[in-house]
C-alpha cells in the first residue's frame, strides 16, 4: 500500500524524529510504500528552533542561542532528507493515513491542536498506531476532534491512561503496543560507526535537571575522569553541548561510559544499546516504560543520595530481563500491527474488484 504517516517527524528533537524512522522502517519492512505529510509550513518549523521574539526576555535569548540553534535547525533539516515528504495535492495517490506515533493526541500541546493528528486528513482509510494523549484529558472537551477520532481505526496506544480516555470518550476497546523504537531490532537502525568525541564521557540528555543532580553528575565525572557532553538541549555547565543528527546521537549513546537522561526516547535508546545509566523520572510515561522493561533500578529513588546516585551508574543493568521484556511486547505489538494493515490491504483488493465488476 501506499502510506501516509501524520506525526511530528521534522520537530526538533530526536525522540520524533527516530519514531518517526522506525515505523517507516517497520512498515517498509512488510513491502509497503511510506510517505510523511507535510502537516505545517517552514515558517512554523523554524520557530520551533529559533524560538520567539514577542518580548524583551525571549528576545535576549533567541540572540544568545542563536549559534547554537541555528546549527541544530541545519542539522535536523539536513536529516529530514531520509523521508519522502508528500503535501496536500499529493494525498489523493494514497490509500493509507496513519496517525501516530508520540503525544499527537495531547491536546494540550499548541502543535497537537491541528486537526490533522485526530483523523481530518483526505485518505480512504486512517488508522492509528502507538499515539498517546500524554497528559491531555481535556480532549473531552473537543467534541469535533472525538468526532473525527471515532472514524478513525485505533490499532492500539503507546499509554494505560490513552487507554482509558480511549475507552471513556470513543467507547472503544483498544490495546497497548510499543513506541515504534521498539518495534524493530537496534541493528535495523542505519547509525554512524564513526565516534564523534574522542574522550571518555558521561552523555546528559534532558530538558531540566536539578541543582542537585547538576552537582552530583559533576562531581561524578570528575571523580571518573569523564568530560560531561549535553547534546541537543545546552546545558552551561558541561564540558561540551553539541548538536548532532539524529543517527549521530544514536552513536553518541553507544560510545559514551555512561548515559543521564530524564526523557522517554533517551531511556529507550540508552537501554536498547545496553549502557550505564540514571534515569530521572519526570513524566509518566517514562515510569512507564521502566516499569514494564524491567528497568525500574536505573531510576531515582525518594530521598535518593550520592552514594546511591553513584551506586546506579556504577553498575550494569539487567539486560537480559530488558530482553526478554521487550521480545515479548514488540512480538504483540508487531501482530496487532500487521493484522490490521493485512485486514486493511485486503479490503481495498475487494473493493477495487468490485469497481472492476460493477464497471
Amino acid at each position: 500500500m501506499k502510506i501516509t504517516i501524520v506525526t511530528p517527524y521534522d520537530s526538533a528533537n530526536y525522540g520524533a524524529y527516530l519514531q518517526a524512522l522506525a515505523n517507516k522502517i517497520f512498515l517498509e519492512e512488510l513491502g509497503h510504500s511510506v510517505f510523511f505529510y507535510k502537516w505545517r509550513s517552514p515558517k512554523k518549523r523554524k520557530q520551533l528552533f529559533f524560538g520567539k521574539k514577542d518580548s524583551i526576555k525571549n528576545l535576549i535569548k533567541y540572540v544568545m542561542k542563536y549559534k547554537y540553534n541555528a546549527h541544530k535547525y541545519h542539522v535536523f533539516s539536513d536529516a529530514l532528507d531520509i523521508f519522502h515528504e508528500i503535501d496536500e495535492n499529493e494525498l489523493s495517490a494514497m490509500e493509507l493515513a496513519i496517525l501516530g506515533s508520540d503525544e499527537i493526541w495531547n491536546i494540550n500541546v499548541n502543535t497537537f491542536q491541528n486537526p490533522v493528528f485526530y483523523g481530518e486528513i483526505n485518505v480512504p482509510k486512517i488508522c492509528a498506531y502507538a499515539p498517546s494523549a500524554g497528559n491531555g484529558a481535556e480532549l473531552e472537551r473537543y467534541n469535533s476532534v472525538c468526532c473525527s477520532l471515532a472514524q478513525v481505526e485505533i490499532i492500539g496506544v503507546r499509554d494505560q491512561s490513552t487507554v482509558e480516555l480511549v475507552e471513556k470518550l470513543l467507547n472503544k476497546k483498544t490495546k497497548l503496543v510499543v513506541d515504534p523504537t521498539l518495534l524493530i531490532p537496534f541493528s535495523y537502525y542505519p547509525v554512524p560507526n564513526k565516534r564523534i568525541i574522542s574522550e571518555k564521557y558521561m552523555l546528559i540528555y534532558s530538558y531540566d535537571i536539578s541543582k542537585e543532580h547538576i552537582e552530583w553528575i559533576k562531581r561524578y565525572a570528575h571523580e571518573k575522569k569523564l568530560k560531561t557532553v549535553a547534546v541537543c538541549m545546552q546545558h552551561g555547565w558541561c564540558d561540551k553541548n553539541i548538536c548532532v543528527s539524529p543517527l549521530e546521537f544514536l552513536s553518541l549513546i553507544r560510545d559514551a561510559e555512561c548515559v543521564y537522561t530524564t526523557t522517554f526516547h533517551g531511556s529507550i535508546f540508552t537501554f536498547l544499546q545496553h549502557k550505564r545509566c540514571y534515569v530521572d523520572i519526570k513524566s509518566k510515561k517514562v515510569k512507564d516504560l521502566l516499569a514494564w522493561t524491567g528497568m525500574t533500578n536505573q531510576v531515582n529513588r525518594v530521598n535518593c543520595t550520592y552514594e546511591r546516585f553513584i551506586k546506579i551508574l556504577d553498575i550494569q543493568p539487567n539486560y537480559n530481563l530488558f530482553e526478554e521484556n521487550l521480545l515479548i511486547r514488540r512480538k504483540q505489538s508487531s501482530s496487532i500491527y500487521q493484522e490490521i494493515l493485512t485486514k486493511i490491504e485486503k479490503t481495498q483488493e475487494s473493493g477495487k474488484r468490485n469497481d472492476l465488476y460493477m464497471s
